[in-house]
């Protein structure tokens, strides 16, 4: 029986005697279109074996479960995974993990697609740490705080727009695929939530020199509201190479990084480590 649903999702919480825990981030989803369009958006096949970040009771695993060829799902709370075995008892496809999603080696899994309704706790962490270290992890389709949606997708000169977003950027395209309101959840969290679907690059935009990159982008965007000469003079670079890799990108002087797109802010960076003689 589908659990998306506040009458089944109280009943089988109440029946293993279940107090929902807020440190971990703990709502169920309970509206079956909001199920319907995250999963039309994650375009599931049987080619692909999908990874799960915090199944709960089972409610998007049961769904990824009959779409998909493979689930590994990933719980951390010892109470659910007693519950997941009598709610996906039909379903043949699908390896519960016990670990914390933190500590996970993504890349060791046979997983080419992530679809998940994140713990808000760790819902950012989770997603950069797959994007860096799975390469073979093609599609993430998450469900996460609608802020936090918005610092994903961000473009340059919007308040949004950040580390995240270049970060993102880095690595795939990032589109909303959908609004969902805090009373789709059972209990409802503080906050609305959207769904945003990334679609890997082929490589990452910078090659291998992505990683460091983005620890500079780290250190320019640390100063939001200062101009990049400012930011970049308070980290210790001289201002005569400031100058000449600002040149060089072909970047005005008073500008700040929160109006640079990624391979803007890249030139920058580039000029920084091989300056003209």
């Amino acid at each position: 029986m589908p659990i998306v649903n506040p009458s089944e999702t109280k009943a089988i919480l109440h029946k293993h005697g279940i107090r929902l825990t807020k440190r971990l981030g703990q709502h169920f989803l309970v509206d079956g279109n909001v199920l319907e369009n995250e999963l039309t958006a994650a375009a599931l096949t049987k080619n692909d074996t999908v990874i799960e970040i915090g199944p709960g009771i089972g409610t998007l695993t049961q769904a990824l479960a009959a779409l998909a060829g493979q689930v590994v799902t990933i719980e951390f709370d010892p109470r659910f995974p007693p519950i997941l075995n009598e709610t996906l008892a039909l379903a043949r496809n699908v390896e519960i993990i016990e670990t914390d999603a933190m500590t996970v080696d993504y890349a060791s899994l046979p997983a080419n697609c992530l679809v998940a309704n994140l713990p808000y706790n760790i819902g950012t962490a989770l997603i950069v740490k797959v994007l860096i270290e799975a390469p073979a992890i093609e599609r993430l389709t998450v469900m996460v705080q609608k802020e936090v949606a918005a610092r994903l997708v961000a473009v340059p000169g919007t308040k949004d727009y950040g580390v995240l977003a270049v970060t993102v950027a880095c690595y795939a395209t990032a589109v909303t695929a959908g609004f969902v309101k805090r009373t789709s959840f059972l209990p409802p969290p503080e906050v609305d939530s959207a769904v945003v679907v990334m679609n890997r690059l082929p490589a990452p935009l910078f090659g291998p020199q992505t990683p460091a990159f983005l620890q500079f982008v780290k250190t320019v965007f640390s100063l939001r509201r200062k101009t990049l000469v400012s930011v970049l003079g308070h980290a210790g670079y001289g201002s005569a190479l400031i100058r000449s890799a600002l040149a060089a990108a072909g970047v005005e002087e008073r500008i700040r990084a929160e109006t640079l797109a990624p391979a803007e802010i890249y030139r920058v960076y580039a000029g920084l480590l091989s300056p003209k003689s």
